[in-house]
């Protein structure tokens, strides 16, 4: 995740670009020099040609790698953490945007733009906050509120009908990991099988 407020080496862009979701890892020669790369795309559904872009934070990772190696692994887990958290918000938007509009199939949409819009910026945020205080007790939930602040936010024009009300309440189990079956019982009475309320991890 770039960090905001520090330079960065950044193309010339046309318009508004989003950010793309999570961040690319970018090593130029060594644990040393990691860096992490940020890239983005021209959202105008008008233009003709589409502008890719991208920008490089400084190898400031590297050197925290180098000098505390237990830190090094709680960024991992933080990376991993807002990561998840994100597609996990792009997976429940999109099955809530079908829902409501009875689209044929799951695929991009407005929400998950909007909702990429406003998660990842947030995240990346979270990440570089937690990173400079050392505090990672908690990341989990951290992201899961920003991935619940996004959603609620999103999909709140949709929730004054019957029909977009089911769906984004049902969709919203995507963002704790999705519905799982109950396993199989061997006997006794009473359903086969039924369902948790989700997958969420801790």
């Amino acid at each position: 995740m770039a960090r905001p407020g520090r330079p960065a080496a950044q193309r010339p862009r046309r318009q508004r670009p989003a950010t793309a979701p999570g961040s690319v890892p970018h090593r130029a020669g060594g644990l040393g020099e990691a860096a992490g790369t940020r890239l983005g795309f021209e959202q105008d559904g008008q233009a003709k040609d589409i502008q890719f872009v991208d920008a490089v934070t400084p190898p400031v990772l590297g050197l925290a790698e180098d000098t505390e190696p237990a830190v090094a692994v709680e960024i991992g887990r933080l990376r991993v953490l807002g990561e998840r958290y994100g597609n996990r918000l792009d997976r429940a938007v999109k099955k809530a945007w079908a829902g409501y509009t009875t689209a044929p199939k799951i695929r991009d949409c407005t929400w998950a733009v909007d909702a990429a819009a406003r998660y990842w910026p947030a995240a990346e945020a979270e990440f570089w906050k937690r990173l400079d205080e050392r505090d990672f007790d908690g990341a989990a939930v951290a992201f899961r509120v920003l991935a619940e602040q996004a959603y609620d936010t999103v999909t709140y024009g949709a929730l004054g009908t019957m029909r977009g009300a089911k769906a984004c309440t049902t969709a919203r189990i995507e963002l704790y990991g999705g519905p799982v079956k109950r396993p199989a019982r061997t006997g006794g009475t009473g359903a086969a099988g039924g369902r948790t309320t989700s997958t969420e991890d801790a």
